[in-house]
């Protein structure tokens, strides 16, 4: 049985608790700038507290557990890029951040 450390449930290892710990930390002081609910994020520059949680978050993790597999239903993923590249955690090149179905509607309404 595997267990959704994401949800809450009990770690297997400290560093996952930590790791956990920075993706709940960015999500509370980001979540305005990556939200399907707020416009863009461009448009207003992200605080330093959300910059500062973006660095310290593992994007690829987030990515993983929030924006893949029909997941990407709060999160923009294209905004979750963004603004980890703008705050200096840049994802890196080649790594898929969401689906391809939300990047096909994105790319409709743009």
């Amino acid at each position: 049985m595997e267990i959704d450390i994401a949800l809450g449930q009990h770690p297997k290892s400290p560093g996952i608790v930590s790791r956990c710990v920075g993706i709940t930390n960015f999500i509370i002081h980001c979540s305005f700038y990556i939200s399907k609910i707020y416009p863009y994020y461009m448009f207003y520059k992200p605080n330093e507290r959300c910059c500062r949680y973006a660095r310290k978050t593992d994007i690829q993790l987030f990515c993983k557990k929030f924006l893949t597999g029909g997941k990407d239903i709060i999160y923009y993923s294209n905004k979750v890029v963004d603004l980890a590249d703008y705050c200096g955690n840049p994802v890196p090149r080649g790594f898929k951040c969401g689906s391809k179905y939300q990047l096909l509607i994105e790319n409709a309404f743009a």
